[in-house]
């Protein structure tokens, strides 16, 4: 007997297609990481990766650990800019032809919103397969009534294009907030 989930694929393929997904997350946040040291080492922001909030359960002999996060997912990066605004966002990328508005969670949600009115600039860093935007959050939470739906494709978020050299999503291109240099 095969064992099937319930979108159609066997786990095994499931738990690839996780890993996969999560080494093209990690290489995305590793882009923008490198472009939040640019915009450091040029006095332009000081942006930061938001640690995940976990609690080591027990580590094997290699280092490896099992960990529970404690915690509700926050926004993925926060910091300063030049004029001394703050700015939150969260990062998402995906190999499909669309991003889905329900890519984040109720609270991350909540915390930009929370941030945005209190006047922080807000904003979600979007990877569509090899297309870069940088959206701001109150375009994002309302895909239905900017795009007719609850998802974005490449050529709805064309106004908000960010530059990709091979190592940094330039994520601050377009964010009216910066300086230019």
């Amino acid at each position: 007997m095969r064992i099937r989930s319930s979108w159609g694929g066997t786990p095994k393929l499931k738990s690839v297609q996780g890993a996969v997904s999560n080494a093209r997350g990690r290489e995305f946040e590793s882009w923008i990481d490198e472009a939040c040291q640019l915009y450091k080492d040029r006095g332009i922001a000081y942006i930061e990766k938001t640690p995940e909030p976990f609690h080591c359960l027990k580590k094997d002999k290699r280092g490896r650990a099992v960990v529970q996060f404690i915690h509700h997912a926050q926004p993925d990066y926060k910091g300063v800019l030049l004029n001394g605004q703050a700015i939150i966002f969260e990062a998402k990328c995906t190999s499909k032809d669309r991003i889905l508005q329900d890519v984040l969670t109720d609270n991350q949600s909540e915390m930009l919103r929370a941030y945005q009115r209190l006047g922080a600039y807000t904003a979600v860093c979007v990877g569509i397969r090899d297309n870069y935007f940088f959206v701001p959050f109150h375009i994002f939470e309302h895909m239905k009534e900017f795009f007719g739906r609850k998802y974005a494709t490449v050529e709805d978020l064309k106004p908000w294009a960010v530059r990709f050299n091979g190592a940094a999503v330039y994520f601050l291109d377009n964010a009216a907030v910066v300086p230019k240099e």
